[in-house]
């Protein structure tokens, strides 16, 4: 499930938790679009504290969203403590243009201000 934590002008801050399904992605791109939309781009934070993977179905939505909305996404932020997704933003990372940046739980606050100091 994606829930927004924080919108703030171009800065959106969303939590993930349980196993994303494809109906989850109803929230998250629409969400960047209107940003996008409004500002020209977005800066994205995810805090994934118990994310358990995604669905097949949701692989797809994450696919269209990777190589539509997120092609706008200035700074990503993953907040996580969880070792595949760090290692997962580290592997795509070469093959986009946004600037991404992994941060442990605990550094959500520091995480927050690297996302909105642009």
């Amino acid at each position: 499930m994606f829930k927004i934590i924080k919108e703030q002008n171009q800065n959106v801050i969303f939590e993930a938790s349980g196993k994303i399904a494809a109906n989850d992605y109803e929230v998250l791109t629409p969400t960047v679009k209107k940003i996008i939309d409004k500002y020209g781009h977005a800066n994205l934070m995810i805090i994934a504290e118990d994310l358990k993977g995604e669905t097949f179905n949701a692989m797809s939505k994450d696919m269209k969203f990777g190589f539509g909305p997120y092609l706008k996404v200035k700074r990503f932020a993953l907040v996580s403590d969880q070792e595949w997704l760090r290692a997962a933003v580290h592997v795509m990372s070469p093959f986009t243009k946004t600037e991404e940046k992994v941060f442990n739980l605990d550094q959500k606050d520091e995480a927050e201000a690297w996302l909105e100091s642009q």
